[in-house]
């Protein structure tokens, strides 16, 4: 578990900072992929509420259904739990 709990903390720095470019230039198609391609790791360590969470804001991006302000409050709640989750 050990290993797969330092691959997860060696992978969110870039995560983090392709998802804020992503947000900041406005492609939802890069910030439904940003999401898309980390929920495995997520999953892998049973953060299943971030995971849930990740699939909220696929599919916000995916239908562009969605505000500055909802999507930026759906990235706190998932910077939480996932901080309660490691």
């Amino acid at each position: 578990m050990k290993k797969y709990i330092v691959m997860f903390l060696e992978a969110v720095p870039g995560f983090r900072e392709k998802l804020l470019n992503a947000v900041e230039s406005g492609i939802q198609a890069e910030i439904a992929t940003q999401i898309h391609g980390f929920k495995t790791k997520w999953i892998m360590l049973g953060m299943h509420e971030s995971k849930n969470l990740a699939d909220h804001i696929e599919k916000q991006c995916i239908v562009t259904l969605f505000s500055q302000d909802h999507l930026a409050s759906s990235f706190c709640r998932m910077r939480l739990w996932s901080a309660r989750k490691v």
